[in-house]
């Protein structure tokens, strides 16, 4: 299973183009995400997760630190959500 079916299956979407809608996740899929391991998926995997997620087209170097920006744009989402109610 790659990356993105992997965070698809975790968010509990049905096809992966619903990962692009998906505005939050609940506290579980947040713990799930954050507890997959980063070396376990290549950094194009985590390349292209991150820019088909969020958007964002900016480089980086390390499987990890995709992960973090994938965990920063869910928690960032999830203030913006919590502050607009």
């Amino acid at each position: 299973m790659g990356l993105l079916e992997k965070i698809a299956d975790i968010m509990q979407c049905t096809y992966i183009s619903d990962l692009r809608g998906r505005l939050s996740l609940d506290h579980e899929q947040l713990q799930f995400l954050n507890e997959l391991r980063a070396e376990t998926y290549a950094l194009s995997e985590w390349q292209e997760a991150v820019r088909y997620i969020t958007g964002n087209l900016d480089s980086f170097n390390s499987a990890a630190e995709g992960k973090n920006i994938l965990l920063d744009y869910y928690i960032k989402k999830e203030a913006t959500e919590i502050s607009i109610k």
